[in-house]
């Protein structure tokens, strides 16, 4: 119809449908595979993740609420999108240096002594960039990489027997020596999340891109010569606004904090 309008943009209109056309057809040969009525998808049964998401949310509110002294909060129904479970997901959580470690011992669990953490490193640029490490460090201040894995897993294990009391401070050097260690552990998941996030921003701001320059070009062929300007101006405005997000997009920082430091016995 556009071509029957306008004949001397016929090569455009076409060339847009033939790209389309050609992307459904590379898009249809890459999943053919998948959608071949004798694939066996047999080793595929019972490959699903166990974990109980709905029982790990009460869980969480049922101790914290016992922590606070209120044992009796009716969480049987709560899901994920709860107003007590949204404020409880959304809390910042960071371990206080001033005050005494957990001590902490789990029954017929072989460890050496020292320190178990949960450090959580963040990109300021991105919110939704962010990862729990566990790591565990012993009393000579030997990073343990397996252990931090294998302690955190016992934890969360509801059949395990966990003995915690109040331990003692924590001075200085020793958290100097701790956060070290553990920044230095912490830098290739950093490096990981940066360049995942940059090449995330890279894609979107070249569909952005190509998508409104597609757009300018249409309005540079507008008759009619107000109207011409004034969409140009407000797609140079929305192209700015899209390159200095992109600008801004590439300023990345890391927020590298603890939220549980623990004694292990």
């Amino acid at each position: 119809m556009q071509s029957i309008r306008n004949p001397n943009d016929i090569e455009f209109n076409i060339r847009r449908i033939e790209e389309d056309l050609k992307t459904q057809v590379k898009n249809t040969m890459q999943i053919r595979e998948l959608i071949k009525e004798e694939k066996d998808l047999t080793s595929m049964i019972g490959a699903g993740s166990t974990f109980d998401f709905e029982h790990a949310l009460r869980q969480m509110v049922t101790y914290y609420e016992n922590y606070k002294g209120n044992p009796f909060l009716p969480i049987e129904n709560f899901s994920i999108n709860d107003p007590i479970i949204f404020e409880h997901l959304n809390k910042e959580i960071e371990q206080d240096w001033r005050m005494p470690l957990l001590s902490v011992s789990i029954k017929d669990f072989p460890n050496e002594k020292g320190y178990f953490m949960l450090w959580k490193i963040s990109l300021i640029s991105d919110s939704r960039e962010q990862k729990v490490i566990p790591i565990f460090i012993n009393c000579d201040f030997i990073l343990r990489p397996m252990a931090g894995k294998k302690i955190w897993e016992a934890i969360l294990d509801k059949d395990r027997i966990i003995t915690v009391r109040k331990g003692e401070e924590i001075d200085t050097e020793t958290k100097n020596k701790l956060y070290k260690v553990s920044q230095e552990f912490a830098y290739d998941t950093f490096l990981t999340m940066k360049a995942e996030l940059e090449k995330r921003n890279e894609e979107t701001y070249r569909k952005y891109l190509y998508a409104l320059n597609l757009r300018i070009e249409a309005a540079q062929r507008i008759g009619i010569e107000n109207i011409r300007k004034h969409k140009l101006m407000t797609l140079n405005r929305e192209k700015a606004e899209i390159e200095a997000n992109y600008q801004a997009g590439k300023k990345i920082c890391p927020d590298f904090k603890p939220i549980l430091i623990a004694y292990m016995e």
